[in-house]
């Protein structure tokens, strides 16, 4: 089933972007979304539990940090070095002088 909708997904969705609109790719999807819908409410049962949640603060505030900290790197370090730092060009070059076909200078 993987191999059939992997090959015809994108050959489908480029001939309706091709010949209709890039809208109907998204149009095709709602009949098929309500039907799928439909089958979970029908057939899908999960019992329900009742039991108490607790949040857990320090791992949120940890994990923001984190994330916070990664991003102000990554965007420090873009000003720094610019779009094209020197690390990165002297490996392109380094690269593209041994492949015989380089695709990315």
């Amino acid at each position: 089933m993987f191999g059939a909708t992997s090959v015809l997904g994108p050959l489908l969705g480029g001939l309706f972007t091709q010949h209709a609109s890039w809208r109907w790719v998204f149009y095709v999807n709602l009949p098929v979304g309500v039907v799928a819908l439909a089958v979970i409410a029908a057939v899908l049962h999960i019992p329900r539990r009742t039991q108490r949640h607790v949040i857990d603060y320090l791992g949120t505030f940890l994990i923001a940090a984190v994330a916070t900290c990664l991003v102000l790197v990554a965007s420090r370090r873009g000003h720094d070095r610019g779009a094209g730092g020197p690390r990165r060009s002297s490996r392109s070059r380094c690269w593209a002088s041994s492949s015989p076909s380089p695709s990315w200078p």
